[in-house]
This record gives structure tokens, C-alpha cells and sequence, in this order.
């Protein structure tokens, strides 16, 4: 009978060593992806903080790359770029202005008309 009681025990204790163990490494292998989990949230948050100064500094480069354009592309600046380069440059007469009118499949191009036209005019002036 002790025989038989004794058997009964150590199969017992194996299962539940077993057990403890398949718990033990549950909860070891579930602390492991936590925490692999939490470092790669750390990264890619360094790596969008990183992203985000890129991008304010790009916005910031575009700031004055506008402000620069807008400075370049004023009527001023423009007059004075034509007069220190000696373009000759000068606005368009009015009956140097074509109008292109779309009407359907076709285009109509015609002139502005005006009193004083003359063909030589639309010929630049050397």
C-alpha cells in the first residue's frame, strides 16, 4: 500500500512541476514581448520626434524661400533687375495683345483693335 500512495505522489509532483514551469515560462515569455514591445515603441517615437524637427526645419527653409521669391518677383525688383541689365524691356501696347478664344473644337486667335495698329509695331526696335 505505501508502494501505491508513494507512485501517486510523484506523478503529482511532476505534473505540477510541469505546470509551474509551463507557467513560469508563459509569464517570462510574456515579460519578454512587453518589454521588446516597449523598446520598439521608444524607437519609433525617436524616430518621429526626428521626422517632426525635419519637417520644421524644411518648413522653415520654405518660409524664407518664399518671402526671398516674393521679394525677387515684385514689380520693383523686376524694373529695376530689366534697367541693370539694359533688356529694353517695356509692357506690351494693346495691340500687341492676342486673344485666344476657345469655341468649341476650334481656336479663334484675334488682336486687340485699336485705332493706332500697324504690323511694324508688333517688330521689336533695335
Amino acid at each position: 500500500m505505501w508502494r501505491r500512495v508513494q507512485s501517486r505522489n510523484e506523478i503529482i509532483g511532476a505534473g505540477w512541476i510541469v505546470r509551474a514551469v509551463v507557467v513560469c515560462l508563459f509569464v517570462g515569455g510574456s515579460c519578454a514581448g512587453y518589454l521588446w514591445q516597449k523598446s520598439q515603441v521608444h524607437q519609433l517615437g525617436q524616430a518621429i520626434r526626428g521626422l517632426e524637427y525635419d519637417l520644421e526645419q524644411l518648413e522653415k527653409g520654405n518660409a524664407v524661400l518664399r518671402q526671398r521669391y516674393s521679394v525677387l518677383a515684385s514689380p520693383r525688383e523686376l524694373d529695376q533687375r530689366v534697367e541693370q541689365f539694359g533688356l529694353d524691356l517695356r509692357s506690351p501696347a494693346p495691340e500687341q495683345i492676342l486673344r485666344i478664344r476657345d469655341s468649341g473644337g476650334r481656336s479663334d486667335v484675334s488682336t486687340v483693335q485699336s485705332l493706332g495698329y500697324s504690323p511694324g509695331r508688333l517688330s521689336r526696335r533695335y
